[in-house]
C-alpha cells in the first residue's frame, strides 16, 4: 500500500498551521467562519473540501493572501512527490486506490517546516 494524502488534507493542514501560529483555537476559527466546530476540524483534516469562498474568507481571518495558502501547499505537495508520497486531488479517489494517508500530524510537521521556512 502506498503512502499518501489528499490535496484537500494539505490545505487543511496549511491553514491549521496558519490558526496555530496565530494563536486562534479550533472553535473560535469555526465560529467566525460561521460552521460547526466539528465541520471546520473535518476541513482543517481534509475529511471535506473547502470551497473557493470558504478558503477566502479563512484567508482573510489569518490575514494573509489566499493564493500564499495555496502556495504552501504547492510546496508541500512537490516535497511529498519528491518523497515518494502520494497526492490525490480527489478525495473518493484515494479512498478507492486504498492509498495509506498520513496523518494530521505528519501533513503539520512538513507544513510546518515549509511556512517556517519562507518567512
Amino acid at each position: 500500500m502506498q503512502a499518501g494524502t489528499t490535496y484537500s488534507a494539505v490545505i487543511g493542514g496549511v491553514i491549521k498551521q496558519l490558526r496555530d501560529t496565530r494563536s486562534i483555537n479550533q472553535g473560535a476559527m469555526a465560529e467566525k467562519m460561521g460552521v460547526s466546530q466539528a465541520a471546520w476540524s473535518k476541513l482543517e483534516n481534509g475529511k471535506s473540501t473547502l470551497t473557493t469562498a470558504q478558503l477566502a474568507k479563512a484567508a482573510d481571518l489569518l490575514e494573509i493572501e489566499a493564493n500564499k495558502i495555496i502556495q504552501y501547499a504547492d510546496e508541500t505537495v512537490a516535497d511529498f512527490k519528491s518523497n515518494g508520497i502520494s497526492v490525490s486531488y480527489d478525495n473518493k479517489e484515494a479512498e478507492s486506490k486504498g492509498l495509506m494517508l498520513l496523518g494530521a500530524a505528519a501533513i503539520g510537521a512538513l507544513v510546518t517546516a515549509i511556512i517556517l521556512g519562507r518567512k
